[in-house]
């Protein structure tokens, strides 16, 4: 294996779902399935502003990282 900036590099292809764990960004479909909602709903909350997102090319990707860190920061009663 080669080694790359100090890592290792990667031999095998990464699968999509692998892929955006890695990064932290998921697809408005992907993020419903995962958190159990309609597509619908996460659609509204994007065009709100409620779920922080990045944008690559054409693609509006939900940033995950950023969601746990500001959830994280906030306090929750039941």
């Amino acid at each position: 294996m080669q080694k790359v900036h100090g890592t290792e590099a990667i031999s095998a292809p990464i699968q999509l779902d692998q892929a955006t764990a890695i990064v932290g960004l998921m697809t408005l479909e992907k993020f419903a399935e995962a958190v159990g909602l309609p597509p619908g709903v996460v659609l509204g909350h994007l065009n709100r502003g409620i779920l922080p997102t990045v944008t690559l090319g054409r693609r509006r990707l939900i940033n995950v990282v950023a969601l746990q860190r500001e959830l994280s920061r906030k306090e929750f009663v039941l």
